[in-house]
């Protein structure tokens, strides 16, 4: 899913005339799965998402990176 709406976003070809990354607005994302558990920590599912985020980033921008929790 968030693949499909990093490219839906990108097929826009949307002016960036500011940017000094692209052309077009394109879009970084980061996302985080679980199945919650009871007593589950939702911030951390959060913070999972955030850093994956930055590494969509850190890895070139306009990609998605993601990560599932298993026992958190």
């Amino acid at each position: 899913m968030a693949e499909s709406i990093r490219q839906n976003i990108e097929l826009l070809e949307i002016p960036h005339e500011k940017s000094q990354v692209s052309d077009h607005v394109t879009i970084s994302l980061g996302i985080a799965t679980t199945i919650p558990q009871k007593g589950s920590n939702q911030n951390k599912i959060i913070q999972t998402a955030d850093k994956c985020l930055y590494k969509s980033k850190e890895k070139g921008r306009n990609q998605v990176s993601g990560y599932t929790l298993i026992d958190y």
